[in-house]
Formats: C-alpha cells, structure tokens, sequence
C-alpha cells in the first residue's frame, strides 16, 4: 500500500513533506531552481543533514522511476499525471 502525497507548488514558497522511508521519518523539501527551471528533491534527516539532492524526474502512468534509489528501499515515486508523490 502506497502513501500519496499531492503535490500543490505554490511559485513563491517551498513545498515540505514527512515521507517515512525504511522505517524513519524524514523531511522532504521540494525546491524550484530558477537557473535550472525546475524542481529539485531534498532529503534530510531528522538531524537536519542533507542526505541527497536531486532533479525531480517524473514517472509516466506505465513506469515507475525511484528517486530514492540507492539510498532506501521503500520507493519514492513522483506521478506528473496527477501531480503526486507516491512513498511505498
């Protein structure tokens, strides 16, 4: 069972979420980069250390693209189509 998160960007402000992955909580922090023109994911833990940031990259409806690779093995998948985050 996934946990879905709606993903609502506001232009003037940071979306901020709390997906639990492996077992711990962390916080997710959606930034726009105005150089890049586009989303960046940063992960952080609960000690407020980065754990990775990268490119927000959208999965299509048929294929599933883990942000989280390599770091957790509870999948974080970011849906264009509805904008949403899918954790689990």
């Amino acid at each position: 069972m996934s946990v879905i998160v709606p993903f609502n960007p506001v232009s003037n402000a940071n979306f901020q979420f709390a997906p639990s992955l492996d077992g711990a909580t962390y916080t997710a922090i959606i930034t726009w980069n105005a150089f890049g023109l586009r989303y960046y994911i940063n992960l952080y833990s609960n000690q407020n250390k980065l754990i990775f940031c990268q490119p927000l990259i959208g999965s299509p409806p048929d294929y599933n693209i883990n942000l989280a690779e390599g770091y957790f093995n509870t999948p974080l998948i970011y849906r264009t189509m509805p904008q949403q985050f899918e954790i689990g």
